[in-house]
């Protein structure tokens, strides 16, 4: 799988699973061949948790500078103070770096966000204490509580929508029969996607992680899947660590641009 093919299935990966989201803002459909989220609330100064944002994800049809325009122009005739422009490889990458400047964004100077693939191959499970199970729904509704002390919220209420919803599974490792961490998979065509992962801070380093990792491997390939991705941040450094030595490869660093009101006022 390319670059580019990968970036072009993260984008069903992203419009499948924010349609589940209990928070999922505003998408906007008719920019380009971008996918576009606005949320002129929101303000936070981190590219992964700021709701305003443009995806050009492997784009399928041919962008213009128009394009890149059009997207500067809704979300600053919405009163955003700020957005972010994500942009993973396609075949007009140097274009549109081009007019994201023209445009008066610039390179995010924060952390990295590589997008990491492995081939999908049945993988020993990973030793722990810890048990390793897939999450039911009824699991999901009755350890609400629990899934809340793992990840802020939305993200225990988009576990309990989608744990029985098909492409989705996930995986919890407890503790005594305690929740302690989770991890989902959503298939998308011959793809197996790693996402929404955390373990409670008082049981990490307990091998909660990795044995996520391979817990959802192996379903992928259970399910058919040829090839698993998954994303994360360079300072998140036990997380890509830990996808590395579990045989996933960086195939691509994701280039983020922000763009800021303050920077544009006369």
């Amino acid at each position: 799988m390319t670059p580019n093919q990968l970036a072009r299935q993260l984008r069903t990966v992203y419009t499948s699973a924010n349609a589940f989201r209990p928070d999922q803002p505003r998408t906007i459909e008719d920019i380009g061949d971008a996918y576009v989220t606005l949320d002129p609330g929101s303000d936070s100064p981190s590219p992964s948790a700021n709701r305003n944002a443009v995806h050009f994800l492997g784009c399928n049809a041919s962008v213009t500078w128009d394009d890149v325009g059009k997207a500067v122009a809704l979300f600053a005739d919405a009163g955003c103070p700020r957005f972010f422009f994500w942009l993973s490889p396609s075949n007009q990458i140097d274009e549109i770096r081009t007019w994201l400047s023209d445009h008066g964004l610039k390179a995010f100077e924060g952390t990295g966000y590589p997008t990491l693939l492995r081939s999908a191959e049945l993988v020993s499970p990973h030793e722990t204490e810890l048990e390793t199970r897939r999450l039911t729904a009824s699991d999901a509704a009755s350890r609400i509580d629990q899934l809340g002390e793992i990840f802020d919220r939305p993200w225990p209420e988009f576990v309990a929508r989608t744990a029985d919803k098909e492409g989705f599974d996930h995986y919890g490792v407890f503790s005594k029969d305690r929740l302690v961490g989770l991890g989902g998979l959503y298939r998308s065509g011959e793809l197996g996607y790693l996402g929404w992962t955390a373990v409670a801070e008082s049981d990490r380093g307990r091998g909660g992680q990795n044995a996520l990792i391979r817990a959802r491997v192996n379903r992928a390939v259970e399910m058919g899947c040829r090839w698993v991705c998954s994303e994360t941040l360079c300072l998140l450094e036990g997380s890509l660590r830990n996808l590395q030595r579990n045989g996933f490869e960086i195939i691509y660093d994701k280039e983020v641009y922000e763009w800021r009101a303050a920077d544009h006022r006369s």
